[in-house]
C-alpha cells in the first residue's frame, strides 16, 4: 500500500471491517513471517475499496494468524456512486427510517474516550493516519474531526469478549459511523446469540449510532471446525 505503485492513496483511507481467523499464538521473542498482498478492489456508494489479505506464519511454518481487511478510499471515484440530488427531507426520512441499534441487545459497558485515543494508539501501532490525530488533520481528508483507529476499537471489543485474545478464535468487526473524540461509547451484547463460544458486540455511539459490529467465535464454533 505504500508502493507507489499502488492506486489509492494511503493517507485518508477509512478502515471499514476485519475478518480474522486466529489459529495459534505467535511468541514475542520469535521469528515469524508476514505476508501481504492487495486481494481485491471493488465499488462502494462513496468511493472505491481495496481488501488486503494479511497472513503470519511462525517458525515451524505453520499459519498462525490471517485476517483480510477492506478500505475505503473517498478519493476514487466509483461508477456507481450516488447522485448528489438527494433532498434534505429524504435524507430525514431515511434517518427516521432507522432500527434502533440497542434493539435486541443489552447494555454491558461504557468506553470514555479522551481526544488524545488516536494519538496514543498510533504511538503503540505506528498507524499515524492523519484522520486519527487531530482535528486539523482530519478535516484535510474530508473528516469533521479526529475518530478513534478501527482497530483499537476492534481490539478493545476482542479483550471484552474473551478472557484469553491470544487463544484460537475467529472475530470480525464491521464500522459503521465513525467515532469522534472525544466521546463516550455504551457497548451492548447480544445475548440470544451469547454463548461460551461466541460473542456478539455492538458499539453505540452519541444519538444512539451504531459505530462497530463485533462478534467472537472460539474454538468449540470456529468457521473451519462447523
Amino acid at each position: 500500500m505504500t508502493k507507489k505503485s499502488f492506486p489509492l492513496r494511503l493517507l485518508g483511507l477509512i478502515h471499514l471491517k476485519n475478518s480474522v481467523v486466529h489459529h495459534r499464538a505467535v511468541a514475542v521473542d520469535s521469528t515469524a513471517k508476514i505476508r501481504v498482498q492487495v486481494k481485491e478492489f471493488g465499488k462502494h456508494l462513496r468511493g472505491t475499496t481495496v481488501t488486503i489479505l494479511a497472513e503470519i506464519w511462525d517458525e515451524s511454518g505453520e499459519l498462525a494468524f490471517t485476517d483480510e481487511s477492506v478500505y475505503l478510499s473517498k478519493e476514487a471515484p466509483a461508477s456507481n456512486n450516488r447522485k448528489n440530488d438527494t433532498s434534505t427531507s429524504d435524507k430525514s426520512k431515511d434517518r427516521e427510517q432507522r432500527p434502533d441499534p440497542r434493539d435486541g441487545f443489552t447494555l454491558i459497558g461504557i468506553w470514555r474516550l479522551p481526544a488524545e485515543t488516536g494519538r496514543s494508539y498510533a504511538k503503540a501501532s505506528g498507524d499515524a493516519n492523519p484522520i486519527h490525530l487531530s482535528n486539523a488533520t482530519a478535516k484535510i481528508f474530508g473528516m469533521k474531526g479526529a475518530i478513534a483507529h478501527g482497530m483499537y476499537c476492534a481490539s478493545r471489543a476482542l479483550t471484552q469478549a474473551t478472557r484469553d485474545p491470544a487463544a484460537p478464535c475467529s472475530w470480525s468487526v464491521e464500522f459503521g459511523s465513525p467515532v469522534f473524540l472525544p466521546t463516550k461509547i455504551g457497548i451492548w451484547r447480544d445475548l440470544d446469540r451469547g454463548t461460551r463460544s461466541e460473542v456478539v458486540l455492538r458499539g453505540i455511539g452519541q444519538k444512539n449510532r451504531k459505530n462497530f459490529d463485533f462478534s467472537w467465535r472460539g474454538p468449540e464454533s470456529r468457521p473451519d471446525q462447523d
